[in-house]
């Protein structure tokens, strides 16, 4: 009997997803156009805002009641392995420093290490006022952010993971004469060295901020944005450029700033060719009223299409980017179920619906090749382990789940623990039904089998979900019915997993005569009678299923001499009949349990 088990193996989906994001190996640096790591690889930042730690807020623990409860390392295992993305840039508070001091640098310090435990890279930017205030009608940055960036770089020049956002969105009011249309190469000695203003305020250029970073010894990317409008880097050129190696330049192409190809490379896409661009923010912001929400086509599939352009357009550009945000309405639903938003329905800039429709969908379809993203679990892919078409689960049932990256890059096949039963943790995987841990029989990065529970029975419904590493798939509401039963098959073929009467493999050279007996193996044949434990082997009396069980054989009624618990295994149905006189050759066998009979084609051998 234990020679079944040989059949247990179960061959890998096929369909076609993403490939893993890269994350560096390292520090990145700019090479040329491009970011390479210490490994030598080209990496592509593709991540997402995650804003929160920059809001003014009234008391020195808001910050961190308001954002912390979100940012947990569940959040960034979600962003790096469901969503395959490598970077989250945070928006941080020059002034909420200044009040808390090294406080608030320590709060932002555990949120970066659990960013950066999960792999990814994590740009820090430097917001002066997010606040009204009097500094933020001046446009380009104070002292104090250059004293910010000496503390800070020197907080974080031993993590190779972080990257320096110099400056959030400097802006043109404090250049003498601006122009609407043009921008002039003034404009740009004034963002690169800014001086003291007509009424004796000193404003910073973001050379001195970078000058900042660099003098604490740290050595890694800054990025430096151009000023946020639709001129972007337009009329930069080598007399602006920063006078550092390792540097990325940074521009946020919403709608309303950069909407096609040509206003992209006339904005920033030009200066792809030279050095290494990041869009540091872009995307859609419906839930707000905005002129980059009201630049956005209030037709659904122009909408996608405006997206899929702009995400082509860094592909082929080498653009790194972050979209903005990993929030509720926005690219997310909620901080439980991590859902992405769907852009399903027509919006009202500033008007918040339930649920806020959004482009996470999208998002995870480009990055994962999947709406739901890597680990997602889908009932079109959930089936008997014994084959099949996707099924409904039953009570006891070994099913298998198939998808992409949900589990560990090594298969793990489970024993049974000190307890006699199977874990219901194997290679840092854990699959719920409805909330609970089942047994598991297999895990891997594209498929687990697990025993449904017993007490399933009397349900209709029962949702699955995915733990790896903690991190949670999307929940799946299955089907439950009484009885789903398959007979085990080997891998590949029909050939049913059958032992012949006296010991032998069924097979081509071992064929069954009429009136012998085979075995055979299924599962899904629901509860038994008596009850048996879920996840624990089965051992004497071996109960049959509270269902009727029968067989056909070639199409013929065959004689059930005995349907139970196969000894010393999970989940597993084994039944003994007798072959009808008069079949011959590779014939069907059909196990019906109740008023379910199976689909898995399985076939034995007869003479």
């Amino acid at each position: 009997m234990l020679r079944a088990a040989a059949f247990f193996l179960c061959a890998l989906p096929a369909w076609c997803h993403a490939l893993a994001t890269l994350v560096p190996q390292g520090a990145l640096h700019a090479r040329g156009n491009r970011l390479v790591d210490d490994a030598g690889q080209l990496i592509q930042l593709r991540g997402a805002v995650l804003p929160g730690l920059n809001l003014a807020n009234p008391a020195p623990d808001a910050v961190e009641r308001q954002t912390v409860a979100s940012m947990t390392s569940v959040t960034f295992g979600v962003l790096r392995y469901r969503w395959n993305l490598n970077a989250v840039r945070l928006p941080v508070s020059v002034p909420i420093w200044q009040r808390d001091g090294p406080s608030y640098l320590d709060r932002v310090a555990g949120i970066v290490r659990l960013a950066t435990d999960q792999g990814l890279v994590v740009i820090l930017a430097a917001c002066e006022n997010p606040a009204a205030g009097a500094s933020a009608d001046l446009g380009l940055p104070t002292p104090a952010v250059a004293d910010f960036w000496r503390v800070w770089a020197a907080a974080f020049k031993d993590n190779p993971h972080v990257i320096f956002d110099l400056y959030h969105q400097p802006s043109t009011r404090s250049l003498p004469n601006a122009s609407p249309a043009q921008r002039s190469p003034a404009d740009w000695q004034v963002w690169r060295k800014c001086g003291t203003l007509p009424g004796g305020q000193r404003l910073l250029g973001l050379q001195d901020l970078t000058d900042a970073v660099r003098s604490t010894g740290a050595t890694q990317l800054v990025a430096a944005q151009a000023f946020h409008d639709a001129l972007g880097f337009q009329g930069f050129g080598a007399d602006s450029y920063l006078n550092d190696a390792n540097l990325l330049y940074e521009f946020h192409p919403y709608f309303n700033l950069a909407v096609t190809d040509a206003q992209r490379n006339a904005a920033f896409g030009f200066l792809s060719a030279t050095f290494p661009v990041y869009a540091g923010e872009w995307g859609l912001t419906l839930a707000d009223d905005t002129p980059g929400c009201a630049a956005v086509p209030r037709d659904i599939s122009a909408a996608i299409e405006l997206l899929f352009e702009i995400l082509s357009y860094f592909e082929l550009h080498n653009i790194s980017w972050t979209a903005y945000a990993f929030e509720p309405a926005s690219l997310l639903l909620d901080f439980q179920t991590y859902g992405p938003t769907q852009l399903n329905k027509l919006w009202t800039c500033g008007l918040l619906l339930n649920p806020q429709p959004g482009m996470g969908e999208l998002i995870l379809l480009w990055m994962t090749g999947d709406p739901l993203g890597f680990g997602s679990v889908s009932r079109d892919q959930v089936a008997s382990a014994a084959g099949g078409p996707a099924a409904p689960v039953a009570p006891g049932a070994i099913v298998s789940l198939y998808g992409f990256l949900f589990g560990p890059a090594t298969n793990f096949s489970a024993g049974f623990d000190a307890s006699g039963r199977l874990p219901t943790t194997l290679g840092e995987v854990q699959v719920l039904f409805d909330g609970v841990p089942a047994p598991l029989f297999y895990v891997g990065p594209f498929q687990i089998n697990v025993q449904a529970p017993y007490s399933l029975a009397g349900q209709t419904k029962t949702n699955v979900q995915v733990l790896f590493r903690g991190i949670p798939s999307n929940v799946a509401a299955l089907d439950v019915v009484p009885a789903v039963p398959e007979i085990f098959t080997g891998i590949g073929t029909s050939q049913a997993a059958a032992l012949n009467q006296d010991g032998s493999i069924n097979g081509a050279a071992r064929p069954a005569a009429g009136g012998e007996i085979v075995v055979l193996f299924g599962t899904g044949a629901g509860v038994t009678s008596p009850p048996v434990d879920t996840g624990r082997p089965s051992g004497p009396p071996y109960p049959p299923p509270a269902l009727r069980v029968s067989l056909a054989i070639g199409g013929r009624s065959a004689d059930v001499l005995f349907a139970g618990t196969a000894p010393g295994f999970v989940g597993l149905l084994q039944v003994n009949a007798r072959v009808p006189d008069g079949v011959t050759g590779f014939v069907p066998v059909v196990l019906t349990v109740g008023d379910r009979a199976g689909r898995n084609q399985a076939m034995i051998w007869t003479r």
